[in-house]
């Protein structure tokens, strides 16, 4: 069994970055100048939410489900991510419960490419046990 979930991170040096309006969930963030964990200023902002989890093997399911979500508020977030200078992650973190026993399907469609690449964002598959 294996379950894949996308972790939505934008990070900007020039504004404080928040989606919560936006796309209406409430993410976590930090902003410019708070202190890390470890001590440090930081000369960023960060924001990020994990999507639903979905029990599947192909992001395509996951990646359409986001869009599907998402959908009303593109023009508005591709104006937001624009006008921030802002870079767009997405993770899609895979969990495989049956330890190799499970193919994942890892190619993207080309509509989610296109549709990623209109918000400028950099895709990554990321994996936890």
């Amino acid at each position: 069994m294996t379950s894949i979930y996308i972790d939505f991170h934008i990070k900007s040096e020039k504004i404080n970055v928040n989606l919560d309006s936006i796309l209406g969930v409430k993410g976590k963030s930090h902003k410019i100048n708070d202190i890390s964990k470890t001590g440090i200023k930081l000369s960023y902002s960060e924001w990020n939410y994990c999507f639903d989890e979905k029990m599947t093997n192909e992001v395509n399911e996951v990646a359409d489900q986001l869009f599907v979500d998402i959908e009303s508020k593109i023009g508005e977030l591709q104006k937001y991510i624009h006008n921030s200078e802002c870079l767009v992650s997405i993770y899609f973190v895979i969990r495989n419960y049956e330890k190799n026993e499970d193919y994942i399907y890892y190619d993207l469609s080309r509509d989610n490419i296109i549709n990623f690449s209109k918000i400028n964002a950099e895709i990554l598959f990321d994996g936890v046990s």
